[in-house]
This record gives C-alpha cells, sequence and structure tokens, in this order.
C-alpha cells in the first residue's frame, strides 16, 4: 500500500472510531438524561404544570441535540 493510501487508511479507521464513540457514549448519555427528564415532567404535571413545561422543554431540546449527535455518528461511522 502506498503512504497515501496507509493515510487515507488511518484516517478512515480514526473517523469511524470517533463516529462509534459518539454513538456508544455521548448518545447514550444523552438518550437517559432526556428520558430521566421526560419522566421528570411527568411527576412534576400534577403539583406543578409551569415547572414540568420547563422540564419538557428540556427534554425537548435534549431530543434535537440526540437527533444531531445520531446524524453525526452516522456521519462518521
Amino acid at each position: 500500500m502506498s503512504e497515501n493510501g496507509e493515510v487515507l487508511a488511518v484516517s478512515a479507521r480514526e473517523q469511524r472510531r470517533i463516529g462509534l464513540a459518539l454513538h456508544d457514549d455521548l448518545c447514550q448519555s444523552l438518550a437517559g438524561t432526556h428520558l430521566l427528564t421526560v419522566a421528570l415532567a411527568r411527576d412534576l404535571a400534577v403539583e406543578s404544570p409551569a415547572t414540568a413545561g420547563r422540564a419538557q422543554k428540556i427534554a425537548d431540546h435534549l431530543q434535537r441535540t440526540l437527533d444531531r449527535a445520531r446524524a453525526m455518528a452516522r456521519g462518521l461511522a
């Protein structure tokens, strides 16, 4: 394999590694935080609707962030 080919292969492996790390670490953490926030919003719905609404906005933001991180991970992997 030529030097240029080796550099490209190393670059592709590193890109895939980063994509998998994003998916396996960051995306899982965001998904867990999203689920906890949805549960919090549900628990607060009766006692404090305004606070529940803010918690749901956080959950919605987390979902959008998770969607973007997953798209980045797929693009890299």
